[in-house]
């Protein structure tokens, strides 16, 4: 390794024993600085040197995009770029994502081209459930969704869940749901009544919405992956595709991820990394050493702790050094006992007193000012909270305006620069989400809003009052082609049935990946207008590629493939010629057809001239939302069907077209008219928009996404619609998606899915705003949380603030401590502490977290 890697040779010896020993699992304790996403990188590049694996076995999870970036980053820099693409680097939300596009069929509930809602999109979904007459809104019923899907154990219901919350009190007699029912001080009771008499039931709402729109929030995400992990046959599988797996930032993963993660444990070799101290998360569950302790125990992993650090100064280190010591005094065995790699011992710490707030912002003013000639993106403000931030930001603008212009700073207000969720990107991120989604009705809406000419509130409302009147009325069906050509979309389906040409179909695969897997069994009928089959196709197709894991999925092997099976064109082609001038058919059809469609062009094989799509699915949760799923098995009990679903895809088939032929009599054929009827005022209003949507769709097939996004921004005149500000920002997301489309593989549909994936999961974008704006950030130490400046501000250190009245009430002091701690590692050149004393006219006493550091490592300015 030393001879091929000359980075190894600059390790320090902790870190060599973490890229050495290969055979052990691994609790690795690394303090903020310590160069932990180095060594990882060259552990990784060791294991793959030493011929341990193959690179797509490595597996390295962490709790940031930014993170995952960084360390696909160092891999590939040591060792070959084509062997780094192959270790599998995911956020944990994004890991979860894929398997879920990978195997959700496993759960048949889940449509495989589901999309990623956050939590702007979610509150959205709530808004169109909410009773007007409600006191409360999307944001107190947000909240209590978060929480009841976040504490969600598997197999417990969600009214379990809540009594469970409710039962499990805290000092005083305060629970979870107390909490998210205060502002502050303020407790309201109404709500807290609201939250236990009438949530749940909005929450049920929710979910059937979220489903119906093939969308999934991040609490999903979890839930959906705890139970594919119950499937033996995933789970089993899943273990045989890693032997190292790497995982980061522990400590703020709570005990049901962590429960995720140890599924994958089994015979692998696990490293855990994290820094207990940097627990920051307890909110939502984090343990921090807990699960060290856990895994320490349970996977008889070796401890190794990195001490030395290479960010700051010896002053800074032993300052941050010192207030754990005073405010933990055993903390795990580490903490304390770091070493600074600098040479510079540095400035002490600045602690300063002001009278008044005003007073404190001049003086931080004042002395980044001072700092001379510097880059200000370096300088960053850390507070506890939002409130402060926006409350500094309303300051500094005022002294700004009184400054002469060559003192003029510029500040930046991180909170306000999500970029992926500024109203102007997310109405062109909905046009994306439509492409790939044609069921998300909340995107929809939101394009109709923004680009729709002639189409009002009062229209969408009262369409939205259409779907209350359970005739099968969609938001959506009014930019399908099949709705201005019948009149209403199902007309297709039943005039289809009654002529004969209607194929029911079902396929399996070597995987997943519709850009790449091949598809080895084509099953499928053809009906009359009584539902009986007139005719059968089943080909077994001989694929080219190994099949891997999926022999268990589908249980054909290669052998029987290769007697039983056709050359792939051939079998394709065929079933092109079945099912020409046909209505297709079946459950869950989205990767069927994808996959067919990219195989076929794969392969140079005749396209599919079929005359329509149709999803029982999506079918049965439009018209019998009162289902508790719509599962092909659920299904077949519900209308005791004659051919019940067994999992072969010659019976399934059988089972979805009985299904299908009594939703058709039971709920289709006779709320057609009605159907008819109510879209009719609608169609003029809405051809246009319906008419552009269909022409992307369209180019969406050929065109790469950042030609598709320039086609919208021309399609729809954009930039007449925006301000300068939004405009540029606009142009911005082109570059964004641009570099995104350009690393990216697979067809079209997979790279804008992709390009969403990354948008939605996207929690740290702060270091691409600072690189963009030479503005001194504002932001909150949670924001900071892995990041690193040259010089920080801490200001608003008073009892009351930092730590919180409500920690102090609620002896919940660790975490304060804990994040008080990262906001003193944040810095590598200075520190500026500072509080004022009066707010109002009330004495603040200061923070005292400030008395927690030695005496040695601050200096006190008057």
């Amino acid at each position: 390794m030393s001879e091929n890697i000359k980075e190894f040779k600059l390790l320090n010896s902790e870190q060599k024993q973490v890229v050495e020993n290969l055979e052990d699992n691994i609790a690795l304790l690394a303090p903020a600085g310590t160069g932990k996403t180095n060594t990882l990188a060259l552990r990784v590049a060791n294991i793959i040197h030493n011929n341990k694996c193959k690179p797509e076995e490595i597996l390295c999870l962490t709790f940031t995009n930014k993170a995952a970036k960084e360390m696909k980053d160092r891999i590939s820099k040591l060792i070959d770029n084509d062997l780094g693409d192959r270790v599998e680097v995911f956020t944990f939300h994004s890991f979860c994502f894929n398997l879920l596009k990978s195997r959700g069929r496993n759960l048949q509930e889940i449509s495989l081209d589901f999309i990623v809602y956050d939590e702007e999109d979610c509150k959205d979904i709530i808004k169109e459930i909410l009773p007007k007459e409600f006191k409360y809104g999307e944001k107190e019923i947000y909240a209590f969704i978060n929480l009841i899907k976040g504490l969600k154990d598997f197999n417990e219901s969600y009214e379990d869940t809540l009594n469970r919350i409710i039962n499990t009190s805290e000092k005083d007699g305060v629970t979870e749901l107390h909490k998210i029912a205060s502002s502050g001080r303020y407790f309201d009771y109404e709500l807290f009544n609201f939250y236990k008499e009438y949530a749940l039931e909005i929450l049920r709402k929710y979910d059937k919405k979220l489903l119906e729109y093939h969308g999934m929030d991040f609490n999903d995400l979890i839930i959906n992956t705890i139970n594919l992990f119950q499937e033996e046959d995933f789970y089993e599988t899943l273990n045989l595709s890693y032997k190292y797996i790497h995982i980061d930032e522990v400590q703020d993963t709570n005990l049901r991820e962590y429960g995720v993660l140890k599924k994958l444990f089994k015979s692998n070799k696990i490293m855990l990394c994290g820094d207990t101290l940097q627990t920051i998360y307890r909110w939502r569950g984090a343990t921090g050493g807990a699960i060290f302790r856990k895994f320490m125990k349970e996977e008889k992993a070796a401890l190794i702790k990195l001490k030395t650090n290479y960010r700051s100064t010896e002053n800074l280190l032993l300052g941050a050094a010192s207030f754990v010591k005073n405010v933990l005094p055993n903390p795990q065995g580490y903490g304390y006992d770091l070493i600074s790699n600098s040479e510079n011992k540095g400035e002490k710490i600045k602690i300063t007193s002001y009278e008044t707030l005003q007073k404190e912002a001049l003086g931080v003013y004042e002395k980044i000012l001072s700092l001379g000639d510097i880059n200000y993106s370096k300088v960053a403000i850390l507070t506890r909270n939002n409130y402060q931030n926006q409350e500094l930001s309303n300051i500094f603008r005022k002294i700004k305006e009184n400054m002469p212009k060559e003192k003029q700073l510029e500040f930046m207000l991180v909170d306000e620069f999500k970029f992926f969720k500024r109203s102007e990107i997310k109405d062109l991120l909905a046009v994306f989400k439509f492409l790939v989604n044609s069921y998300d009705n909340s995107s929809l809406k939101r394009i109709v809003k923004k680009f729709g000419k002639g189409i009002g509130n009062i229209t969408i409302e009262s369409l939205e009052k259409g779907e209350e009147l359970n005739i099968g009325i969609r938001f959506m069906d009014l930019v399908q082609e099949e709705t201005f050509n019948y009149g209403e979309p199902f007309r297709l389906l039943n005039d289809s049935i009654n002529s004969g040409n209607v194929v029911v179909m079902d396929v399996e695969s070597t995987g997943i990946d519709t850009s790449n897997d091949e598809i080895i069994q084509i099953a499928a009928i053809k009906i009359n207008l009584l539902g009986a089959v007139i005719e059968s196709f089943e080909r077994f197709l001989i694929p080219k590629k190994e099949l891997g894991s999926s022999e268990k999925v589908h249980g054909f092997s290669k052998e029987f493939l290769l007697e039983n099976g056709v050359e792939s064109i051939k079998g394709l082609e065929e079933f092109v010629d079945f099912s020409k001038g046909c209505v297709v058919v079946g459950h869950n059809i989205n990767y069927d057809l994808t996959i067919m469609k990219s195989q076929i062009a794969r392969e140079g094989a005749r396209e599919l001239d079929i005359t329509g799509v149709f999803d029982t699915l999506d079918i049965a949760r439009r018209f019998y939302p009162e289902f508790e799923n719509h599962k092909l098995e659920t299904l077949s009990k519900k209308f005791k069907v004659e051919n019940p679903s067994t999992h072969n895809a010659m019976d399934d088939i059988l089972a979805t077209k009985d299904i299908l032929m009594e939703m058709v009599r039971q709920k289709i054929i006779p709320t057609s008219y009605d159907r008819a009827n109510f879209y009719s005022p609608y169609l003029n209003k809405f051809k246009d928009i319906k008419d552009n949507i269909n022409t992307l769709k369209k180019l969406s097939e050929k065109l790469s996404p950042e030609d598709i996004l320039e086609e919208v921004i021309n399609m729809f005149n954009v930039y007449e619609l925006y301000d300068k500000v939004k405009i540029e920002n606009i142009k911005e997301l082109y570059e964004i998606v641009k570099n995104f489309s350009s690393d990216l593989k697979g067809n079209i549909n997979d790279k804008l899915t992709e390009i969403l994936k990354i948008t939605a999961l996207s929690n740290s974008e702060l270091d691409t705003l600072i690189e963009k704006f030479p503005k001194i950030p504002i932001l909150t130490i949670h924001g900071a949380k892995g990041l690193e400046f040259d010089y920080v501000f801490m200001p608003y250190l008073t009892e009351g603030s930092f730590p919180s009245f409500r920690a102090v009430k609620e002896d919940k002091l660790l975490e304060e401590k804990s994040i008080f701690y990262v906001g003193l590692t944040r810095a590598k050149k200075e520190l500026f502490l500072s509080y004022h004393r009066l707010n109002g006219s009330k004495i603040r006493n200061r923070s005292q977290f400030i008395d927690n550091i030695d005496l040695t490592f601050i200096e006190e300015i008057n």
